[in-house]
């Protein structure tokens, strides 16, 4: 019962056959990794096209694997005409977290048993961040018991209906920023810095920021012209703002940015050898 779309074609001729194909079928719900939507509600804005419209029967867009930002979420409701709902899972495992229309992300208890903990193990208590630990409670085939996701995250708890929800996810601990203050921030702290790339008078598609040192990074973008001077001292001043002062960034200028084989895509990528 589902059609599925490559994530490895991202062309207007590609989307223009996805939005054929919706004009004829019937769907309920659209579901897709975070920056695929993004691509494909652009590509419908652009043209002035609202999928509701196309397909009546759509109800709801699911976004996963990958983090919604505000601005994007908003994008495509705009572009979609239907509620945006943001999950969380692991392909190995299960539905983990589940957005609800207070914008919570609750955690699925019916088959799962979740934990947060810190670098040691010990369990946390609720609003401090830590490890998500998971163990699946009906996987009979192949059991995962205390799985260590590798995203951090914290717990809260609703005051009303004291059900549980995650605060906070981060992501991946591979996705950390180390700095050479010491300090640690996350990657998708990134996001707040390319807000200025992605100024529409910029004219950047995509783009993926590298940390190669401690004080080193370079962003690599993809636009139909170079940055001038200007615009990436604007980048630089972000940097600055919400990571550190002293740190050198650089600009490359590529025709392709390649998604990882899974077709996620990854808009920080760090090549520390080490993790501090």
């Amino acid at each position: 019962g589902r059609k599925r779309f490559s994530v490895f074609d991202l062309s207007d001729n590609a989307f223009e056959k996805v939005t054929a194909s919706f004009r004829k079928n019937t769907f309920d719900h659209i579901t897709g990794y975070a920056t695929v939507l993004v691509e494909f509600a652009g590509f419908l804005v652009g043209r002035g096209i609202v999928l509701k419209h196309l397909c009546p029967s759509l109800q709801v867009c699911f976004s996963t694997s990958e983090m919604l930002f505000d601005h994007d979420r908003e994008l495509m409701r705009t572009a979609f005409g239907v509620p945006i709902v943001n999950e969380y899972g692991a392909a190995e495992l299960d539905l983990i977290g589940f957005e609800n229309t207070s914008g919570q992300l609750l955690t699925n208890t019916a088959t799962l048993y979740i934990e947060i903990v810190d670098d040691n193990g010990r369990i946390l208590p609720p609003e401090l961040p830590g490890r998500v630990i998971v163990t699946a409670l009906y996987n009979r085939a192949h059991p995962f018991i205390r799985y260590d996701l590798g995203d951090r995250v914290a717990l809260a708890f609703d005051a009303q209906t004291g059900r549980p929800y995650f605060k906070n996810l981060v992501g991946r601990s591979d996705d950390l920023i180390h700095l050479p203050s010491g300090k640690t921030a996350a990657g998708l702290t990134l996001y707040y810095i390319t807000k200025a790339l992605m100024n529409e008078s910029y004219n950047v598609k995509t783009f993926i920021i590298e940390q190669h040192t401690l004080s080193s990074f370079k962003v690599c973008y993809q636009s139909p012209e170079l940055l001038n001077d200007l615009q990436k001292e604007n980048v630089k001043k972000a940097f600055e703002t919400y990571l550190e002062s002293g740190l050198d960034v650089t600009f490359e200028h590529v025709d392709h940015l390649a998604r990882e084989d899974s077709g996620k895509f990854k808009q920080f990528r760090s090549k520390l050898k080490s993790q501090a």
